[in-house]
């Protein structure tokens, strides 16, 4: 009876655990932290657009995280982004590679140089939210194009300088972009709407572009060629394991004490 309720006890930690994981889940180099993990992958599609817009409605984006490493005290962030351009039912890859660079302490934060922010591709933000320092950072990329910015819990929204054009960025609390949209001009001369796609981490065979291969690791933009410093993913894989180890040697010690 007594080694039925150690087994029992031992599942019911373990899938505890496993639930307060996914929930707390988070990768942190030094004081920099990111909700995403190496080798999971997100999509979006745009669900919306009018005459004019930079996407069409059935355009996707799926992006799988390649590696999360630190260097010189900056959390890195690369990734593999492919395009899917239902009008000509093709598939790009438009990065494969270093994607997010981030420092917490410094407020510093940087994209891949040539990333299109504007149009949504800032998928991915540090966690905790700072949507302020997305905001800044956006602006400043664009020379001051945003004449105001506000925040309304999960969302920022930019308003365009000339035009009164709206860029609206929502978040979910693990820095992953669940809608942007866009609405150019005082009388909407376009719109335009990208969606997270709920059936994340369905098959991805119908993505005809690379899935993930090495990008030869010469460059993750730090100017060191590749070379990087890796520390434990925190409240990760390696927490739950090492909190589960203890607790089961705990049960069994307890047990044998009982037993004795």
């Amino acid at each position: 009876m007594r080694k039925k309720k150690t087994i029992t006890s031992i599942i019911g930690i373990i899938l505890t655990l496993l639930i307060f994981s996914s929930t707390i889940r988070a990768f942190t180099i030094k004081d920099s932290t990111v909700s995403v993990d190496i080798n999971d992958k997100y999509r979006w599609i745009v669900t919306k657009h009018t005459t004019g817009a930079p996407y069409t409605t059935g355009d996707k984006f799926n992006l799988s995280v390649q590696d999360i490493y630190g260097k010189g005290g900056y959390l890195n962030v690369d990734v593999l982004l492919d395009y899917y351009n239902s009008t000509e039912d093709t598939w790009s890859t438009p990065i494969n590679g270093l994607f997010l660079t981030f420092n917490e302490t410094l407020d510093i934060i940087e994209y891949q140089v040539g990333i299109n922010t504007v149009w949504g591709w800032v998928f991915v933000i540090p966690t905790p939210l700072n949507l302020t320092l997305i905001g800044e950072y956006i602006n400043s990329t664009y020379g001051g194009l945003f004449a105001s910015m506000s925040i309304s819990n999960t969302t920022l929204t930019l308003v365009n300088s000339m035009g009164g054009s709206n860029y609206k960025y929502t978040y979910n609390n693990n820095g992953i972009l669940t809608k942007f949209t866009i609405e150019l001009g005082s009388f909407l001369i376009h719109e335009m709407v990208i969606e997270y796609d709920e059936s994340n981490g369905d098959d991805d065979s119908d993505n005809g572009g690379d899935d993930g291969g090495d990008d030869g690791g010469d460059d993750n933009g730090n100017g060191d060629n590749g070379d990087s410093e890796r520390e434990i993913p925190f409240g990760n894989t390696f927490i739950l394991i090492t909190i589960t180890v203890i607790l089961i040697t705990i049960i069994s010690k307890r047990r044998k004490i009982i037993i004795n």
